[in-house]
């Protein structure tokens, strides 16, 4: 009787010939890198493992609690504190204090903000914030909310204001303009783009500023040295109308789309690219929104050895229920092949949430543990800062692409399954499976929920027939190791 064993899985790729390599419609919540986030469990790349949820931190009572989208994030080391700040006018500031051991967002109230807020930055001993008519600066002490007045005519309210560290001098991009503050010295307009471009984003590589823009027709980003009057360069991306988002990680500058959160189909696609050293190459297509209105996007910033997405799934039935929250863009190395996951979630679900700034650098906590990663999030109404757990997701998935037998114009009976787990089951761990045939609309069917040793070592029948068929996995664990899925193998009937 003939076989097929996937094991080594990968992520979301949307080339259905690849399902033989592991690769996946849809993950959610799984750790498949091995990055090992939870110091509890030993985490293997390849294997089916659940990745740690975020939960919501802690905020002060009204009227200090958070209470508006948070823009951007920030690292104080003068303070040992993270920063935050909001979107709305006049923007407001957040500081993670320490109150009895519990770290708990509070709005500080020494920060004069005008206009809305933007984003943040350290430099030279001070913290520096963006809005959309000044930036401001904050000296641990006192906020100075109106330090130097930005303005333009062809800017746009909505539009961010990036801001980077770049030989040694901070740039902040406003309108078509990049301003430059040599820790004494500021010139508001010390570079400007063509007519009707805006500034989307901005990050240092290569020894230079790559600065990505539009002009709300046609994507680019322009190359620039931080002295010269003009730019070096521009490229244009694809077919992109408004500027990507852009994050260097790992050596390489990656970049996504921002095409909004409606499209004429179901699930809207976002590209990720990749620079090349010439132009953006497209690496995958991802179902993730991205909002296009800059007020603010969805954020992007660098992780391990990929980059987390900030998505903002509003409720989109045709990949996860809708889920949203940060995928993770990651490279098989030995392949040259990337693939993603959407890593982190809210508790396991967080449909219907916006995500917002991401931050993943800098310091610890006042209460010495480590913050690896911070989110922005908007649900149900309620505006949230984000951390990890400490246990895996409540509602991992490993959903495979349309496996055909290598024959996707015959059918064939599909006998049983087989599920082999690196790690025995233990009272909290269990295993559920489920499959549907020819790309059934209606959803998947539950072959069965494996929830002791006994039942891991036995095959499954099924016992129906398709040309193809998609096998959906869930390794639910509420322990820290959690249960790890390594492999497994069907077994068919070819048709006669």
């Amino acid at each position: 009787m003939p076989q097929i064993t996937i094991n080594n899985f990968k992520g979301i790729s949307l080339s259905e010939g690849q399902w033989a390599d592991g690769f996946a419609t849809w993950v959610k919540g799984i750790d498949l890198y091995g990055l090992n986030d939870n110091y509890n469990k030993i985490s293997y790349p390849g294997q089916l493992q659940g990745a740690l949820s975020a939960t919501v931190m802690a905020e002060a009572v009204s009227p200090s609690a958070v209470t508006e989208a948070i823009q951007d994030f920030a690292y104080y080391p003068s303070q040992l504190r993270y920063y935050a700040i909001g979107r709305v006018n006049p923007g407001r500031i957040y500081r993670l204090q320490d109150t009895a051991s519990v770290d708990t967002w509070t709005y500080v109230s020494a920060i004069n903000v005008s206009g809305n807020g933007n984003n943040l930055k350290e430099y030279g001993g001070d913290l520096y914030y963006a809005t959309h008519t000044y930036i401001g600066k904050y000296n641990g002490t006192d906020g100075y909310a109106n330090w130097q007045q930005i303005s333009d005519a062809d800017d746009v309210l909505t539009s961010p204001r990036p801001m980077q560290i770049f030989s040694g001098h901070l740039f902040i991009g406003f309108g078509k303009h990049v301003g430059k503050y040599d820790g004494s010295t500021w010139t508001e307009k010390k570079l400007s783009l063509p007519e009707d471009f805006i500034i989307r984003d901005m990050q240092v590589f290569e020894d230079r500023l790559f600065i990505s823009a539009d002009d709300r027709a046609q994507a680019r980003i322009f190359i620039w040295d931080g002295t010269s009057e003009t730019f070096e360069d521009f490229i244009i991306v694809g077919d992109e109308s408004r500027g990507i988002s852009i994050v260097a990680s790992n050596g390489l500058l990656w970049g996504v789309s921002n095409r909004g959160t409606t499209s004429p189909t179901k699930a809207l696609m976002n590209q990720v690219y990749v620079f090349n050293g010439s132009v953006f190459d497209p690496i995958l297509l991802l179902p993730v929104q991205r909002s296009n209105s800059f007020s603010p996007p969805a954020g992007l910033a660098p992780y391990r050895t990929g980059i987390l997405i900030g998505s903002s799934n509003l409720g989109d039935v045709d990949y996860g229920g809708g889920s949203s929250g940060l995928f993770y863009v990651g490279k098989d190395v030995s392949r040259n092949q990337f693939y993603s996951t959407l890593l982190f979630t809210k508790d396991g679900s967080a449909t219907g949430s916006i995500v917002n700034g991401i931050f993943t650098g800098g310091g610890n906590s006042p209460n010495s543990h480590s913050i690896p990663i911070l989110w922005g999030n908007i649900a149900s109404g309620e505006y949230e800062i984000l951390t990890l757990g400490t246990y895996p997701d409540t509602a991992p998935v490993w959903w495979s692409l349309p496996i055909d037998a290598g024959d996707p114009g015959r059918g064939k009976t599909w006998n049983s399954i087989k599920i082999n787990t690196d790690t025995g089951l233990s009272s909290t761990d269990s295993v559920t499976i489920k499959y549907k045939l020819d790309r059934d609309t209606t959803g998947f069917t539950t072959l069965k929920t494996l929830t002791s040793d006994s039942e891991i070592q036995k095959v499954i029948p099924i016992r129906r027939k398709s040309r193809t068929i998609e096998i959906r996995i869930e390794p639910n664990s509420s322990s820290s190791q959690g249960v790890r899925v390594v492999s497994f193998t069907l077994n068919y009937s070819p048709a006669q």
